[in-house]
């Protein structure tokens, strides 16, 4: 016990002291990669690094590397932008210097090549069990053929802000390609929303990679960079 009292006395008596500890920050390199779902490299990224004034700006090459030198040890948020790609962020970033440069792998999903050209539902009662669902359809224009099925990414509020960073409910509706380019869906409602309120609800053509997203720190939302921006029109419904 009287060891770590003493101890403890030279902490303080040095940290009272006149002598001024000066820290210097760390530095070291960051090497990058950005890829595809499939793996493959991707030209031409623009990784933007906030927490530094000004700000650094580097763009992936034919290998889908990067570099960053002399970055100071700190917390970063890494912005990826490419035209045909959602924007990804990767927020609070740790980034340590030293001698070992830290590496990075990012991932980049291309933006689903389909509109949504109309949009109905509305909200239907089943007559034997009494439940609520929201029934309608999506039309879409197909412009790639490659993919034999694909997904709309829903939003549903009692506020008419119903952006992906507002919503109260969210998730995938599949479709698959054939002949016929409208898509049934019936989403169950019941206990979501009080009777009497309002619903709003859009719909996003997105590539279905649900691991694909960051969380929006102002909001606590889940964002999906692989969804198109433009969506379908606002719907709005009145809960029975």
């Amino acid at each position: 016990m009287i060891r770590n009292i003493k101890f403890l006395s030279l902490l303080l008596v040095f940290g009272c002291g006149e002598q001024e500890i000066i820290q210097i920050p760390l530095q070291g390199s960051l090497e990058g990669i950005v890829i595809g779902y499939g793996l493959e490299p991707i030209e031409g990224v623009t990784i933007t690094i906030e927490g530094k004034d000004p700000l650094i700006v580097r763009t992936s090459d034919s290998n889908g590397k990067f570099t960053v030198d002399d970055l100071e040890t700190g917390t970063y948020n890494l912005v990826y932008t490419k035209p045909g790609y959602g924007t990804f962020k990767m927020l609070g970033y740790s980034f340590v210097g030293g001698s070992i440069p830290a590496k990075l792998n990012t991932l980049m999903v291309e933006l689903p090549n389909v509109n949504i050209v109309g949009f109905n539902a509305q909200i239907e009662i089943d007559s034997y069990f009494g439940d609520a669902a929201l029934n309608g359809s999506v039309l879409i224009e197909h412009l790639e053929q490659e993919y034999e099925e694909g997904h709309f990414r829903y939003y549903i509020s009692n506020s008419p802000d119903v952006s992906p960073t507002q919503f109260k409910v969210t998730g995938l509706l599949d479709y698959y390609f054939s002949d016929v380019s409208s898509y049934d869906f019936s989403l169950p409602i019941k206990n979501l929303f009080p009777s009497g309120s309002t619903l709003y609800m859009v719909v996003y053509p997105v590539r279905g990679y649900e691991d694909y997203s960051y969380m929006d720190l102002s909001t606590g939302k889940q964002l999906f960079p692989a969804m198109n921006p433009q969506g379908s029109e606002v719907l709005s419904f009145l809960v029975p």
